[in-house]
This record gives C-alpha cells, structure tokens and sequence, in this order.
C-alpha cells in the first residue's frame, strides 16, 4: 500500500489521535513547498503557520473544523471542500478533504 500512497498525484498524509503526522507522501511536501523531511519533523499543526484554510464560502476554517480532527472527536464529519491560501500570497488551491476511515475513533 505505501508503494501505492507514494506514487500518487494528490497529497495523502495520515495521522495519530494527537495529530501528530505519522506518513506523508511526496506530494503532499510538493504541495506545501516542503522537503518531505522538513514535513515529516514538524510538529503536529505548524503548518497553520504558511497556511490559512477557508471552505467553500471563504469562511476561515480552525485547524478543529477540518474532517481529519472531527474524527479523533468521536463525529462523522462529512467531506470538506478547503482553500489553502499561503500567509505569504493572495493565491490559493482548493482540495477535497476527506474524513479519515477510523474503526475505532479516540477523542483528543
């Protein structure tokens, strides 16, 4: 599966109950302008520090709205279309983000 993760096109990144990033993909450093070490070594939400993320409305999403965190909640949150917007620029890109699949979701 790590073969399969790594090779693709879109930004994949998984991780544990804290939010500490446990696996990230190449694209997901492309994405954020990263190597993928600098990413991997970062502590869990720093990237809130070069990203602002808003939803489809332009609303500013906190890092406890994104789908990825509703899990660890114990919710079924359902997918989110985000706009990341680099603190540095005006111009952003939009993704999909997805509720992770979690048998056994924890609270934080």
């Amino acid at each position: 599966m790590r073969l399969a993760l790594d090779n693709l096109a879109d930004a994949v990144t998984i991780h544990d109950a804290t939010g500490k990033l446990l696996y990230a993909n190449q694209a997901t450093a492309r994405m954020m302008g990263m190597t993928l070490d600098e990413v991997l070594s970062a502590a869990p939400g720093a990237w809130t520090d070069r990203f602002t993320m808003y939803d489809e409305s332009g609303r500013e999403l906190p890092l406890e709205e994104l789908p990825g965190r509703r899990v660890f909640l114990g919710e079924s949150p359902d997918p989110l279309l985000v706009r990341s917007v680099p603190a540095r620029t005006a111009a952003g890109s939009g993704c999909a983000s997805r509720p992770p699949r979690c048998s056994t979701p924890r609270a934080m």
